[in-house]
C-alpha cells in the first residue's frame, strides 16, 4: 500500500552547479512540527515531576512518535480533499 508522503518538502530543482535534492517528505516534515508542538507543551507527554525533572507521563516515546505521525497523515488526508 502507498503511503501519502505529501510530496517533497524544501525540495531544489538542479541548477547549474548544484545537484537536484529531494528534500524530507511532507508528512516527515508536519510529524516533526507536531513533535515539537508536543514538546513545548507543559500538559504534554513531557511533564515535570519531583523524581527526575522531567519525564514523559503515561506513555513511551512510540507512543509521542506514532501520535504525531497520525495527526500529520491526518493533515495530509484533509489537505487532499
Amino acid at each position: 500500500m502507498s503511503r501519502n508522503t505529501g510530496g517533497p518538502a524544501f525540495a531544489r530543482p538542479y541548477t547549474q552547479g548544484h545537484t537536484a535534492q529531494e528534500g524530507m517528505s511532507l508528512r516527515d516534515y508536519l510529524a516533526g512540527k507536531i513533535l515539537q508542538g508536543l514538546a513545548a507543551n507543559p500538559g504534554g507527554p513531557w511533564q515535570a515531576n519531583d523524581v527526575n525533572g522531567w519525564a514523559l507521563a503515561n506513555c513511551t516515546l512510540t507512543d509521542v512518535v506514532e501520535v504525531a505521525y497520525q495527526t500529520a497523515d491526518a493533515a495530509l488526508a484533509e489537505r487532499a480533499k
